[in-house]
């Protein structure tokens, strides 16, 4: 009888201080939310995970489902910090109920379509993802906490879209860099998405940007490395202090959303590879190729200004 009890202690123990679950049993398959410490590689969590302590780990190959807490799951929420040894697919249905801290080593958070606010419950400290790829499978709208993204991290967002609520600020730190790919990002404003630093990088490939008020960028890079729109309608986008904007090889665009007179994007704006801003011509979503090589031609031959100085004014630029 005594030895049923201990059993029964060290059991209930286990789920309170984060559970490391043993892989040598095969497959185990858990239905309710796990508080975890290690995961792994043949572990299925169908009703979710808590990290309860301030270290995780995770293995699993494969997708969860259920209510995902990278905290203890408790308010005020306090973030822990989840490793990934691989990716973590989501599953539907899946939710985020609380954000902590992700070291991703090069691995990715994949969001089901299940997911769309991230997370549901908001928090006021600040959370970090370090060399992490974000990848969404639905339109999200993303809510506090903020955010610091380090290392070399992504946001991938197959064609869906981020709506930033208030109070929300996605942080690029020091010496890191953050790829923002096939996503369309809504109201953008001063402290939405900032660099840390002078080497800070911001990289923009087939995204569209839509600024909900004017932006003054004062430190970082934002390179324009593939298609881009911003969306200004009458709002501006100031780079100025130790920030760049460089555009390189494309064609950045300029939508008026409907607006008379749009706004611009001026200051420190550097031009390489026949990169150009063009505004987008009314009821057309691109200029005559003629006019597109007329503008490029006119900047190429204007590009050995100083790099932090804005072009002299030409073909329907800014």
């Amino acid at each position: 009888m005594k030895s049923t009890h201990f059993f029964l202690i060290v059991f209930l123990s286990s789920l309170v201080v984060g559970r490391e679950f043993a892989s040598n049993k095969g497959v185990q398959a858990f239905t309710t939310q796990q508080a975890i410490g290690t995961v792994f590689t043949l572990d299925v969590l169908q009703g979710g995970f808590r990290v309860q302590n301030s270290l995780a780990t995770f293995q699993s190959v494969f997708p969860v489902s259920g209510t995902i807490d990278f905290s203890d799951g408790r308010t005020p929420y306090d973030p822990h910090t989840l490793k990934l040894q691989t990716n973590l697919i989501l599953q539907d249905l899946a939710t985020v109920a609380s954000l902590g801290h992700i070291s991703g080593n090069g691995y990715a958070l994949i969001l089901s379509n299940s997911v769309e606010l991230f997370p549901v419950n908001t928090t006021t400290t600040t959370c970090n993802f370090s060399d992490l790829a974000l990848v969404l499978n639905s339109d999200i709208v993303w809510q506090a906490p903020s955010l610091i993204f380090s290392g070399n991290s992504m946001i991938n967002g197959r064609g869906n879209g981020i709506t930033l609520a208030e109070g929300i600020t996605i942080t690029v730190a020091a010496n890191s860099s953050l790829v923002l790919k096939n996503v369309d990002i809504k109201n953008l404003s001063d402290t939405k998405i900032i660099c840390a630093a002078p080497t800070s990088t911001i990289v923009l490939n087939n995204v569209v940007l839509e600024l909900a008020d004017t932006i003054t960028t004062w430190t970082g890079n934002f390179v324009v490395a593939g298609p881009a729109t911003c969306v200004l309608k009458d709002k501006n986008w100031n780079f100025i202090g130790d920030s760049l904007l460089t555009v390189s090889g494309f064609t950045f665009w300029k939508d008026p959303a409907g607006v008379q007179n749009i706004g611009a994007i001026s200051g420190n704006v550097n031009f390489i590879n026949n990169g150009i801003i063009l505004q987008q011509a009314s009821g057309n979503t691109s200029l005559m190729q003629s006019q597109i090589a007329t503008a490029q031609g006119y900047m190429y031959t204007n590009q050995r200004s100083n790099r932090r100085s804005p072009p002299r004014r030409g073909a329907r630029r800014s």
